[in-house]
């Protein structure tokens, strides 16, 4: 798609003031031109919501599959991003594996009824209902919910690719409860890997991002930034 210079320049002096709800700050050039490589999608609408991962998380989730070959994915949190990796899939003839763990029934619901709108044959996409509990243990910071999950309902498959999109945390109450993601899927992790940590902007995501630096700091991660998340990746990898 073509995208002419005086459009491009009107969106640099926009530069800074793309804010979107939830806290993502996100350059309006990027996001603009992130918008026209979905141009797959464009058979459905998607309901992109303040609240969903941005255009440019949504193309790199899509790199990742196609450059990094990801096959196996974890989702806490699904939504915009489950139905943009199976359509890439469907797009794409690649099979991949997609589990979904949710804390609304409601948008687990909503979510299912779009997956079989699709007429999915190489995605394979499972949600699970995980209503939010009181969390129990000991953490770095003060953790107040975690879904109702045990590791065993993650399946026995490794998984490349994390995207850590819940649970609800723009609460100031709730603003860490994502940080327990790390540990629940650590031990399920492959050699070659990728976790995504969504709203790093926000102040309760950025100090799960400085925690799980550390904790992660004895092995081979690097961290990168992009659409408003946080990028580990162990292995070989291709940048996306």
């Amino acid at each position: 798609m073509y995208v002419s210079e005086p459009f491009l320049a009107s969106l640099r002096r926009l530069k800074g003031k793309l804010v979107m709800g939830g806290g993502k700050s996100l350059d309006p050039v990027v996001e603009s031109l992130a918008a026209t490589q979905l141009g797959f999608l464009s058979e459905d609408y998607l309901p992109w919501s303040a609240s969903a991962i941005s255009r440019q998380v949504a193309v790199r989730l899509c790199n990742e599959l196609a450059v990094n070959q990801r096959r196996f994915i974890v989702e806490f949190g699904p939504g915009i991003s489950t139905l943009v990796m199976a359509r890439w899939a469907e797009t794409s003839r690649v099979p991949i594996s997609i589990l979904g763990v949710e804390e609304s029934l409601e948008w687990l619901h909503y979510l299912q009824s779009r997956l079989e709108g699709m007429s999915l044959s190489f995605a394979r996409v499972r949600l699970i209902h995980a209503p939010l509990r009181a969390a129990t243990g000991s953490y770095p910071v003060p953790v107040r919910r975690w879904y109702d999950l045990a590791v065993d309902d993650l399946g026995p498959d490794p998984f490349d690719l994390v995207l850590v999109d819940g649970p609800s945390a723009y609460l100031r109450d709730n603003r860490f409860d994502r940080y327990p993601a790390l540990s629940a899927v650590r031990p399920l992790l492959s050699e070659d890997c990728v976790v995504v940590l969504d709203d790093s902007d926000r102040r309760g995501e950025a100090e799960v991002v400085r925690t799980w630096s550390r904790e992660l700091h004895d092995e081979q991660w690097m961290l990168t930034r992009c659409g408003g998340a946080a990028w580990w990746t162990r292995g070989r990898a291709f940048t996306t």
